[in-house]
């Protein structure tokens, strides 16, 4: 039986005293489960039965996750991606186009006239502009289109071949022949657009990149009119339209990656509210990853712990110069990974004093140094992670906490007593001391749970010599409303709840938490009725 659904279970503050947060929820006070059933003066109704795990007991899911070894201890993983910025994001190239106006010459009108048809063969080189000053030798189309616009006021039909050597397909130059009607008073326009998709185009000329060498052969046909050629126009616009380049080689220019700064939430300490507690082998781990075939020049900046206090201290560990390398062949990545643990950083010291937030800040630029050949796909990846990670191996010693729920049953005038029961398996080596107090709107504390809030509402389990629990403890509790404290019940609108946790024998052992824990929960009520007939 699931009792704790995520919109309404309690934010724990370490998985270790999540045992506490376990037993207690707002939905499971709810009488809502008491008041149905056959009616008789007095009911005695198990509310709630369920074996509870580690997972089940965490309400960290929004920001952490917890992991098994091998062995199956639990840790706890905080992860957040501090940047990440992929080719296609990288590199946007702007629309291309180029414009060439042309007019038959007197030889080309008398030689038209005198046969059946004449020819002229041109050759431009269209120039290449990039937003970032990236100088490209050669791309690969993933998707974009070749438009060809073409204005004639010569009075006779044609067809323009245009051929650009250098774009190919399966080994084949791009190559269209356009037809081409004559002008009969005014000029004639068509339009033509062409799949460039799949497309491999080199775009250095003569050793000079940004540089497209495109041929055009014009072909007009004797239509025997009286219409002269001559000052007449032929114009062609050639434009290259949402390109999306599936690879890049050449330089792709100097600028720097706009990372801001951020902060990973440690949310185990977020209702941390004193004590101590201790864990063993905590670890932070920076990724990155480069498939961009370029140097960039990554630095931290600022990698600093926030504290329960609002303490700042600066992490220290082992910080690589550079951060990441590059790869020299397509398709590959270049790697790098960073651990601080106990043995190389502040890190466990930073842990151990109830950090709630890291902070950190990283800058990046490309091709510093200067290199003289890069490469890219769309899909290549710069990208830079964080890891959190805290084995479930230490000790507590009067960690406290707190926490606010929403809570209300009506008044209920047909019950003039309540007893509530509860039996508890617990298979966690984990104290709990605990009293939820129930307040009005104004958290005006109205009445308690416990009469005696020292009691141990929950016991450690037995351990052996290495902190792994060996027997399960169980314990029972009963708590009496009625009177008074049975309306400070009905008139309830918040529970507010504080918790002192301790490991077993701490702080002279270390404890353990395997994903088998079982905390087992058994919840009921007696109830009197006064029923009017």
């Amino acid at each position: 039986m699931k009792i704790l659904p995520k919109h309404t279970r309690l934010f724990i503050s370490t998985a270790l005293v999540m045992i506490l947060y376990g037993c207690i929820k707002q939905d499971d006070l709810s009488f809502d489960k008491v008041t149905t059933g056959e009616w008789t003066p007095e009911w005695a109704i198990p509310l709630i039965h369920s074996g509870l795990s580690i997972k089940d007991l965490t309400g960290m899911t929004d920001t952490g996750m917890f992991s098994s070894s091998s062995n199956h201890q639990i840790s706890l993983v905080y992860k957040t991606n501090i940047y990440s910025v992929y080719g296609y994001e990288f590199f946007t190239p702007v629309n291309q186009s180029d414009w060439h106006s042309l007019q038959l010459t007197q030889p080309d009108s008398v030689a038209l006239y005198q046969n059946d048809s004449v020819s002229r063969s041109l050759s431009f080189i269209v120039p290449l502009t990039f937003p970032n000053g990236e100088q490209i030798d050669s791309l690969t189309f993933r998707r974009g289109a070749l438009r060809i616009n073409l204005t004639s006021n010569i009075p006779h039909d044609g067809v323009l071949k245009i051929t650009i050597p250098s774009a190919t397909l399966s080994g084949q130059s791009f190559s269209q022949n356009i037809p081409i009607s004559a002008a009969a008073g005014s000029a004639v326009y068509t339009q033509n657009i062409f799949d460039m998709s799949g497309y491999n185009m080199r775009t250095n000329y003569m050793g000079m990149p940004n540089q497209l060498n495109v041929s055009y052969t014009l072909t007009f046909f004797n239509s025997h009119t009286a219409s002269g050629t001559l000052n007449k126009n032929f114009d062609i616009t050639t434009s290259f339209d949402s390109i999306t380049p599936a690879s890049l080689f050449g330089f792709l220019g100097q600028r720097e990656f706009i990372i801001p700064s951020d902060s990973l939430q440690i949310g185990i300490f977020n209702n941390f509210q004193g004590g101590g507690i201790y864990f063993d082998d905590p670890k932070m781990t920076i990724s990155l990853t480069n498939s961009f075939g370029m140097p960039i020049d990554a630095q931290i900046n600022t990698l600093s712990a926030i504290q329960a206090g609002g303490t700042v201290v600066p992490i220290t560990g082992p910080i690589p110069s550079p951060l990441i390398d590059y790869p020299l062949i397509f398709g590959q990545s270049a790697k790098n990974s960073f651990v601080f643990d106990n043995t190389n950083s502040n890190i466990q010291q930073a842990i151990n004093s109830a950090t709630k937030y890291f902070v950190y800040n990283i800058t990046a630029g490309t091709n510093s140094p200067l290199p003289t050949y890069n490469f890219m796909s769309d899909s290549s990846i710069f990208k830079a992670d964080m890891k959190i990670e805290f084995p479930m191996k230490g000790y507590t010693t009067g960690f406290t906490i707190q926490d606010t729920v929403n809570f209300g049953i009506g008044n209920i005038k047909e019950i003039s007593y309540a007893a509530f029961r509860l039996n508890i398996s617990n298979g966690f080596p984990v104290h709990a001391h605990v009293q939820l107090y129930f307040t009005d709107n104004n958290y005006n504390i109205l009445d308690s749970l416990f009469l005696n809030s020292q009691d141990r509402i929950i016991e450690s389990a037995e351990i052996d010599a290495n902190g792994k629990v060996t027997t399960p403890t169980v314990r029972s509790a009963d708590e009496v409303f009625d009177g008074v404290r049975l309306q400070h019940l009905f008139d309830a609108k918040k529970i507010f709840v504080r918790g002192v946790i301790d490991t077993k024998d701490a702080p002279n052992t270390m404890v353990q938490i395997f994903d088998d824990y079982k905390l087992d929960f058994k919840l009921g009520i007696r109830t009197k009725l006064k029923i009017k007939f």
